[in-house]
């Protein structure tokens, strides 16, 4: 719980500031987008809550380990092909 708090206070600290850095570009949030993502999350979190109660402890962490996996597989093959696009675009130059 504690930890929960201090990662929701930093992250409305940098909203804040986020927002004041969008005013002065004269920009704005889409409040329903963030409303969307909002909802979504929550609903997501009490289902899978529930869906979590019900399955083999050791089955879902096994799960969560994979998707972690599949996860960092993709962002370090979407960092791969960034660098060598950049690195492509830098040598054609």
């Amino acid at each position: 719980g504690s930890s929960l708090l201090i990662i929701a206070m930093k992250s409305f600290s940098g909203f804040a500031k986020y927002q004041a850095v969008l005013g002065d570009l004269d920009l704005h949030l889409d409040y329903a987008v963030l409303g969307l993502f909002s909802v979504v999350g929550i609903v997501g979190s009490v289902l899978g809550g529930h869906v979590g109660a019900r399955l083999d402890q050791r089955l879902l962490r096994r799960i969560f380990a994979l998707l972690l996996l599949v996860m960092a597989l993709g962002m370090g093959v979407a960092t791969l092909h960034g660098m060598l696009t950049t690195a492509s675009l830098a040598v054609g130059r």
